[in-house]
């Protein structure tokens, strides 16, 4: 399923879990593409900043995000980069409502995503699907609709297929 993301798309691809107050990414599908964002399998980043990031903290307890928030901080790693607590919790509540997040350019300039929550059979979130790519194809602040479905789509059939059974207004929303 992520590979078939990665060629709808043309863009990189990647399945990140939270480890250790981080985003880990344990798999990546490359672009074929000669701009592409780069990565590697293994790397680490900050939650506040990146979408996958902001998808897996948006889904904590309230009590682990902040716990989070307060041992890693909110680093600003580009201009675009939210440092701010409050904004972030309000952009938080946010993905957990539309069901997607956005990277714009605040942990690499240039470089926008956008990642949807993978849940396992018990509806928990345990992983983020995202797309990556450069900025000029991948439109943060007005991302492209067929993008983002195909993220959340993709996402909600590996949860699918770790048991999760995603309730009929859920399933209506994608289709």
């Amino acid at each position: 399923l992520v590979k078939e993301l990665r060629d709808l798309t043309q863009e990189t691809v990647h399945l990140s879990i939270l480890t250790d107050g981080e985003v880990l990414c344990l798999m990546k599908e490359e672009s074929s593409r000669t701009i592409k964002m780069s990565s590697y399998v293994g790397k680490r980043g900050p939650l506040h900043c990146t979408a996958s990031g902001k998808v897996l903290l948006a889904h904590l307890c309230e009590e682990e995000r902040k716990q989070i928030i307060e041992g890693k901080g909110l680093v600003r790693f580009t201009e675009s980069t939210i440092i701010d607590e409050r904004e972030l919790d309000k952009e938080l509540e946010e993905i957990r409502i539309q069901g997607f997040a956005v990277d714009r350019g605040e942990h690499e300039e240039e470089v926008n995503c956008i990642a949807a929550p993978v849940r396992n059979h018990n509806g928990e979130v345990i992983a983020a699907l995202s797309l990556a790519g450069p900025s000029f194809r991948i439109h943060a602040y007005n991302p492209d609709f067929s993008l983002v479905q195909a993220v959340i789509s993709t996402a909600q059939k590996i949860s699918e297929r770790l048991g999760y059974k995603i309730p009929r207004i859920e399933r209506r929303k994608i289709s």
